[in-house]
């Protein structure tokens, strides 16, 4: 349990204390999206949450096809990636699209988030702040 103004990570959760959840957290039957105050953020149908260290969440804003961070001590909303429309290419990857991103992993410094209606998962290095298609090379076992 949270003291005042306290925040902790146990076992894949992320107790906010006394912070209230706000009610744009929840579900709701109109578009939601709005970055800033934790308290004011909107997000729309979040399917992955991912607590990296003790400060910061990435969230998948699944239906507003973003990648949105929480810093825990600025009490902040921010988007990282997507802009709002589903999409697969981009030039900049500050607006790298996304088409109902899912689930997320943590890889080493990156973060992996399944681009779900693209079939396909992106990397994103949390240092630089790039992203990338992640590409598997599977080759066939050599015969013996």
């Amino acid at each position: 349990p949270g003291r005042p103004g306290h925040k902790q990570a146990v076992e894949g959760r992320v107790d906010f204390g006394d912070w209230d959840v706000p009610k744009s957290f929840t579900r709701s039957k109109t578009h939601l999206d709005k970055d800033g105050r934790l308290d004011h953020a909107k997000l729309q149908h979040v399917l992955g949450v991912l607590a990296y260290g003790a400060d910061q969440v990435f969230i998948a804003d699944t239906y507003n096809h973003k990648l949105k961070s929480i810093d825990l001590k600025k009490r902040h909303v921010s988007t990282i990636l997507g802009d709002g429309k589903p999409g697969r290419e981009s030039s900049d990857s500050s607006m790298f699209k996304l088409n109902e991103p899912g689930g997320l992993a943590r890889l080493g410094g990156n973060l992996l988030i399944a681009d779900t209606n693209n079939h396909r998962i992106i990397t994103f290095d949390i240092d630089s702040g790039q992203a990338s298609e992640w590409k598997l090379t599977l080759n066939a076992p050599s015969e013996e």
